[in-house]
């Protein structure tokens, strides 16, 4: 490319060096890094309980009972309270077991208190107590 001044030719050279760099997204030995799992998982997870929490204020049944509706909110509640506790994980000594410990409890805690609360569903509640348990011992597992 040339630059054309009265009575001179100058040449300008342009170049740009864009250096070449991984993309994250793209970077699969990254992504399944125990820290980037229970991060991903956590964004996750937490996403979908907001969206849970929206169904549980504009979207549930106006004659569900109250004490369906208080289940619902209690386990909305622990929902967030164990995504938190996912993004914690990532500075335990062992990330893997303290996250698939709160994974599980949240699942059986939060799932089974969640689906009695829009079924009304009692037999399912037998399994919240074996969730809250796992919970505990996750929590136990980022002292330990």
């Amino acid at each position: 490319m040339y630059d054309f001044v009265p009575k001179q030719k100058v040449k300008l050279e342009e170049k740009i060096i864009i250096p070449e760099e991984k993309c994250a997204i793209l970077d699969w030995k990254s992504f399944l890094s125990p820290e980037r799992f229970w991060i991903t998982l956590a964004g996750l997870l937490g996403a979908f309980g907001v969206g849970l929490a929206a169904y549980g204020k504009h979207g549930l049944p106006k004659d569900l009972p109250d004490e369906r509706r208080k289940a619902y909110d209690t386990a909305n509640y622990f929902h967030f309270i164990n995504v938190l506790a996912l993004i914690g994980v990532t500075l335990a000594r062992r990330p893997n077991i303290s996250g698939t410990l709160f994974t599980i409890g949240m699942s059986l805690f939060c799932g089974t208190v969640y689906v009695y609360a829009l079924t009304g569903n009692e037999q399912i509640i037998q399994l919240t107590p074996v969730g809250g348990i796992t919970m505990m011992i996750a929590w136990l597992s980022l002292v330990f």
